[in-house]
């Protein structure tokens, strides 16, 4: 199967392409606001990789710091975020989780570990999926989570580094049916089937 290569080079291809093809990503000036729901005007420049017979689309930008995703799908849910990611920065591969908290675990020597560090975001933030209010049934409160079709991820080249960075993006909960998509279609300890996107310094 062939790697999604993401070269941010302040190109953009002129129209969508399939998840497995060369993705072009736009340079931005500035950082956008990162509320989780995609709405700055630039977004709607950049041609979308599109997975899973459009079920999502996935745009990436860079303002010379941070590398922003942007995540549409189809149909709204409940929608939870995962990004296992490498990069020459890191000592090792890090599991980037968001769904009503966030939170990353590192991959071990083992493999992966269920155990996340809730709170914990080192040089990356994604929002949370909003809490509309809270349902009381007797003498338990829960919260009530707005359906969401939008997600974002930032990262800080601060921590992750330039260079090639090779990333699988799990998205789980999407839809009535609670589905989950990934992009690539790979595995968690296969990152040499990881999409790629090399990261390199603007020059302004």
């Amino acid at each position: 199967m062939a790697l999604a290569i993401l070269w941010l080079a302040g190109l953009v291809a002129p129209t969508a392409m399939a998840a497995d093809s060369l993705v072009f990503a736009k340079n931005i000036d500035t950082a956008p606001l990162l509320d989780g729901q995609c709405k700055e005007s630039f977004w709607k420049d950049i041609p979308p990789t599109v997975v899973n017979q459009g079920e999502m689309q996935m745009k990436v930008a860079f303002d010379g710091q941070f590398v922003t995703i942007c995540v549409e799908l189809a149909e709204a849910g409940l929608p939870s975020v995962d990004l296992f990611i490498t990069t020459p920065a890191l000592a090792r591969s890090l599991r980037l989780h968001s769904s009503a908290q966030v939170g990353q675990a590192e991959r071990r020597t083992i493999g992966w570990s269920d155990d996340i560090e809730w709170g914990r975001n080192d040089g990356w933030y994604a929002p949370p999926i909003p809490i509309q209010g809270m349902v009381v049934r007797g003498n338990l409160r829960r919260p009530l989570f707005s359906t969401v079709n939008q997600r974002e991820i930032q990262l800080d080249t601060r921590q992750f580094g330039f260079g090639e960075w090779r990333f699988l993006l799990q998205i789980s909960g999407v839809g009535s049916k609670r589905a989950q998509i990934r992009f690539p279609d790979a595995d968690q300890s296969t990152p040499d089937k990881w999409a790629t996107v090399k990261i390199l310094p603007l020059k302004r």
